[in-house]
């Protein structure tokens, strides 16, 4: 009886273990679902960019992660904190239709916060609305210089920018007012073939003028056409160089590479490399788009107020002298930026009456983007609670093994014996009344 009790008491005990741990794995169960609770959102704008006045951008929110229940959405146009639209919805996507307006050029930041079972999140995206410079081109003459008769002069016009439509081109050798050449189409290059002839010596402007989507531009690029009395006698060199200010460069390259919204500042080196003085020489840089120019100006180390954009002046430069043009200019900011790497491409000239040179410099911009670091059950705060799940499973595994045995296998042991032993013992007193008769 005592021996039953005890046996009695232990599988209680145990039954009491297996219920305590279940109980634990169940609440640590319930704690790890409340902690994976999660929300994240994302903006998005339609259309993200476009010419003043940008009206009716519509923002679109889609909503991930864990958390559950009804969303509420604030959407904020201009970041400024006032929420223009509040809405709330089952739904994990939102779009508020024609919610903005932007009237002026300029960079917007919208934001989005949605709000869902007592957890908050805040995203926001880009929006460039552009101003009126929504065209460029670009100029370049082969052969750009040789002596006369100079003929059969090909002009190559380069179209960028983000107005649309066919292009008119119109090309004019001498920069006259008189075009030689007027052509409508739709490639952004185009090479007017054998255009222009220059039977005597002397330096040449040419110019052409795009039209595009209402608007218009205007290029030129200079031609030098010697005589066999001076030529050679005349020579500029021109070196466009940079250095990325923002990541500590101290050398000048011809090449350079930058993130977005760095500092480059730019070396140009024009030399009389000729016999004879090279009189009246201008400089001209033509700056791509996404760069801004930053200043200051400098020409041999002091400052200057000419604008290289539209030409300076030099002055006269002796066989052998060198002047240095130094300037600074800002990379525009990511979200202009479509592409993981975008090359710039940007040329100096120098030129005068006899002689033109020009030197490109190639700027690699590189987009990168942010690495999202995963968090979820095997993030480093939550291993702690998974050993100790861990470690509660195999534990009620191994009493519930136990248990079993004790009660089935251990059990059914001893009443094996007992069976063997009662049997045993019937056998015996069978042989004894057996001998009992026969002495009868």
């Amino acid at each position: 009886m005592v021996r039953e009790k005890k046996t009695k008491n232990q599988d209680s005990s145990y039954l009491s273990l297996v219920i305590i741990s279940g109980v634990l794995l169940l609440s640590f169960a319930l704690a790890e679902s409340v902690m994976a609770q999660t929300l994240s959102a994302t903006l998005s704008a339609n259309p993200s960019s476009g010419p003043a006045p940008l009206n009716n951008v519509s923002l679109t929110a889609t909503v991930s992660g864990t958390a559950t229940g009804p969303i509420t959405y604030r959407f904020d146009c201009t970041g400024d904190g006032s929420w223009e639209l509040v809405q709330t919805s089952e739904s994990t996507s939102y779009t508020a239709v024609n919610l903005c307006n932007y009237p002026n050029p300029g960079t917007y930041t919208a934001k989005i916060e949605v709000i869902r079972n007592g957890l908050a999140f805040l995203g926001a995206t880009g929006i460039l609305v552009q101003g009126n410079n929504l065209l460029s081109v670009t100029l370049s003459a082969n052969p750009s210089s040789g002596p006369a008769p100079l003929q059969d002069v090909d002009l190559t016009a380069t179209v960028s920018g983000t107005a649309t439509g066919p292009i008119t081109y119109r090309f004019d050798c001498t920069n006259d007012g008189i075009f030689e050449r007027t052509i409508t189409t739709s490639a952004t290059i185009y090479v007017a073939s054998n255009l222009c002839d220059y039977p005597n010596a002397g330096q040449y402007i040419a110019k052409v003028k795009v039209e595009r989507g209402g608007l218009s531009f205007q290029s030129t690029t200079a031609i030098e056409v010697t005589s066999p009395k001076i030529q050679g006698g005349v020579v500029l060199n021109i070196d466009k160089l940079a250095r990325n200010i923002t990541d500590n460069q101290t050398n000048f390259t011809n090449s350079v590479t930058a993130n977005p919204s760095e500092i480059i500042e730019f070396q140009i080196k024009v030399t009389s490399a000729g016999q004879n003085p090279a009189l009246n020489v201008q400089v001209k840089d033509t700056l791509p788009l996404l760069l801004t120019f930053e200043g200051p100006l400098k020409i041999d180390g002091l400052e200057s107020s000419a604008n290289i954009f539209t030409g300076l002046s030099l002055g006269n430069l002796n066989p052998g002298q060198t002047k240095i043009i130094v300037f600074k200019a800002k990379v525009a900011e990511a979200s202009l930026f479509s592409l993981a790497q975008t090359t710039l491409i940007n040329t100096a000239f120098a030129y005068n009456d006899q002689t033109s040179k020009s030197d490109a410099l190639k700027i690699l911009v590189l987009k990168t983007t942010p690495t999202i670091i995963p968090t979820g059950s095997f993030a480093i705060s939550k291993i702690g609670f998974w050993i100790t799940l861990v470690i509660l499973v195999v534990w009620s595994y191994f009493y519930l093994l136990r248990y079993y045995f004790k009660r089935e296998v251990f059990s059914q042991t001893l009443n094996t014996r007992a069976e063997k032993v009662l049997e045993k013992a019937i056998q015996k007193a069978r042989e004894r009344r057996g001998k009992f008769k026969f002495k009868i």
